[in-house]
């Protein structure tokens, strides 16, 4: 598996916000987040590793990914303090555009099917962007997380 140059030089520390949308009819939650960047694996893997709060509370959470060896297939995992408990959520997907990584996957839902679960990265020299959107049963999916963050190590 191999990383593209964008994503392994995103390596370091970063802060911004965390935007969440708890549900369609709730007002979002925003929180600062700090964020570590770090390669794992001999620069296999790229880790984030982050911290927020909400309602006074700190949570934590990471994100990471690789790209097989075709450039394109992407793989990863999801795991949040708050959003889901102890599991974790597994991911595949595709680099789609430069520096552009898109993952999903799937999380159970109290009553009927699992849920959908998108996840959007992009990276620059200077920002990450890491947004979210939930997708309901044969509905539209609704954002549901956004991280704004620029580069700070």
């Amino acid at each position: 598996m191999a990383l593209t140059d964008a994503f392994k030089q995103a390596a370091g520390g970063w802060k911004g916000s965390k935007t969440v949308w708890p549900g369609p009819d709730a007002d979002a939650i925003s929180s600062d987040v700090w964020l570590d960047a770090r390669l794992a694996a001999r620069g296999k893997f790229i880790v984030f590793a982050y911290d927020w709060t909400v309602t006074g509370e700190a949570q934590q959470g990471e994100l990471g990914f690789s790209l097989a060896s075709d450039g394109v297939t992407a793989q990863g995992w999801w795991i949040d303090s708050w959003h889901n408990d102890n599991s974790v959520m597994q991911l595949m997907g595709s680099e789609t555009a430069d520096n552009v990584v898109m993952l999903s996957g799937t999380f159970p839902a109290p009553d009927g099917p699992d849920w959908g679960w998108d996840i959007q990265i992009r990276s620059t020299d200077t920002e990450l962007d890491i947004v979210m959107w939930v997708i309901p049963p044969g509905e539209p999916g609704m954002l549901g997380v956004r991280y704004e963050l620029i580069k700070t190590t």
